[in-house]
């Protein structure tokens, strides 16, 4: 028409012209489709529809249809342009290995195929190797959109020869375990309550508002279970716990979770808040650290260790298939471990990093008492030891009237508070008998029958 408009003209003619557009009944979509030489599986046809923003008389608009087919193909390609296609994805293919994809790729009368079909024929690909230096091109292209910091935490745990590549099976496998399976969003709360997560109506909403959801309305069952375990609502039945941990890859000890459920606040249904069950498993295991960072997070510490010592502990220590382990279960670790020293001068950080909370005099104590080397140093099993001698057998602070009846002495209600009050009781409503007996002796003064003052010289 002679009309030449800028590109901004020719944006806002388009979000301004009244289009409407032809409307497709969804119950005939697979006839319209094959009449428009769109052959789609079952499978693909069932995604497209739970994609599909359908009104209320069953229609949907056909540009809108138009939009989710090439969502749900990936856009057809000429059977020419594969090993270009391929190449740009970093994928490289023997002879052999091409001729297989091909004779197995469903490709049309014009020599033509649906471009994510080719890649689920790359990723059952029993052979193949892929560039990492293109993996993110690669993983768009299987409509995996990952951040920076993901890809190098996939790219970590693959096992990449000396040019640089993954063999495409190895790949795929970590792609698995990284992203778990893609779930449709429409499933998100019965996936939840299998699990035993139970969420209301609203706390779902909030929930699904904060998910990663592709253009085909899935998500990935890894970043739904990591948007749960830091999301603030929903409720977990007790019953349910294992299994619902084990889902979020949180694998505990018999001891860690009989510890863990001995610590939570159940109500009169059995149930717990998931926050409040994410806060005590965090509380329990500490945060989950890398294998490579080890060394760095011990010196931070203040423990030193030699190569030698370092290798027998990391020999010792349950580490997780993604090669990281939880904080606490290094600092068991380290704590049996004969080797490493430590500067007297950061005792005190030393023993707050492993959670061992001694008052001033305890501290001075220990350090007066610790044999040092010429450079201020001592080994970690020393300090070990001397820590031992104040902590002792720890007692319920909830029994603290029965413990002390035990003993013969004899606290009024009034008393017991107050001497609650002053004890250094841990997470766990634990404190060490030690200084029960010295919390009393302060509070008692020179009133102690004998045989508590036996009890309390003997300590």
């Amino acid at each position: 028409m002679g009309l030449n408009l800028t590109e901004k003209e020719k944006k806002d003619l388009r979000l301004n012209l009244p289009v409407n557009g032809p409307k497709v009944d969804v119950r005939y979509l697979r006839d319209i489709l094959n009449n428009m030489g769109i052959e789609l599986t079952d499978k693909e046809q069932m995604k497209l529809l739970k994609t599909l923003p359908v009104d209320a008389a069953g229609k949907i608009d056909f540009n809108k249809l138009m939009e989710a087919v090439k969502v749900v193909t990936g856009g057809k390609a000429s059977i020419r342009k594969i090993q270009r296609i391929l190449g740009s994805m970093g994928i490289d293919l023997t002879e052999k290995e091409h001729t297989e994809l091909v004779k197995n790729l469903p490709v049309d009368a014009d020599g033509e195929f649906y471009q994510n079909r080719l890649m689920d024929g790359v990723k059952s690909l029993k052979g193949g190797k892929v560039d990492i230096s293109k993996l993110d091109t690669l993983l768009g292209k299987m409509g995996m959109t990952v951040s920076e910091m993901e890809l190098q935490d996939m790219v970590k745990n693959l096992p990449i020869d000396v040019d640089g590549k993954v063999d495409m099976k190895k790949l795929v496998d970590g792609m698995k375990a990284f992203t778990g399976e893609k779930i449709d969003v429409g499933d998100i709360q019965n996936t939840l309550g299998s699990m035993g997560i139970e969420l209301t109506e609203k706390e779902f909403l909030n929930l699904q508002k904060t998910l990663p959801v592709d253009d085909a309305g899935m998500v990935f069952q890894n970043r739904l279970l990591d948007r749960v375990k830091s999301f603030k609502g929903g409720k977990v039945n007790v019953n349910s716990m294992d299994t619902i941990l084990e889902n979020m890859g949180i694998k505990l000890t018999e001891s860690e979770f009989k510890s863990l459920t001995e610590n939570l606040p159940v109500n009169a249904n059995g149930k717990i808040e998931l926050d409040k069950l994410m806060d005590g498993v965090k509380a329990l295991t500490g945060e989950e650290i890398e294998v490579s960072d080890i060394e760095n997070v011990l010196e931070n510490m203040g423990i030193d260790f030699t190569g030698k010592e370092h290798l027998e502990l990391l020999k010792n220590l349950p580490i997780d298939a993604d090669g990281k382990i939880y904080q606490n279960r290094l600092i068991d670790g380290v704590k049996s471990l004969k080797g490493g020293t430590i500067d007297v001068n950061r005792l005190a950080t030393v023993l707050g990093h492993m959670d061992i909370s001694l008052t001033e005099k305890e501290l001075k104590d220990l350090s007066q008492n610790l044999p040092m080397d010429v450079d201020g140093k001592v080994t970690l099993k020393k300090v070990m030891d001397g820590v031992k001698s104040f902590s002792r057998k720890k007692v319920d602070v909830s029994d603290l009237k029965n413990l002390l009846g035990n003993m013969g002495i004899e606290l009024t209600d009034s008393e017991c508070s107050e001497l609650e009050k002053t004890l250094p009781v841990d997470a766990t409503g634990h404190v060490s008998q030690n200084r029960v007996l010295d919390g009393v002796k302060s509070l008692k003064g020179e009133n102690l029958n004998m045989k508590f003052l036996v009890l309390y010289l003997y300590h």
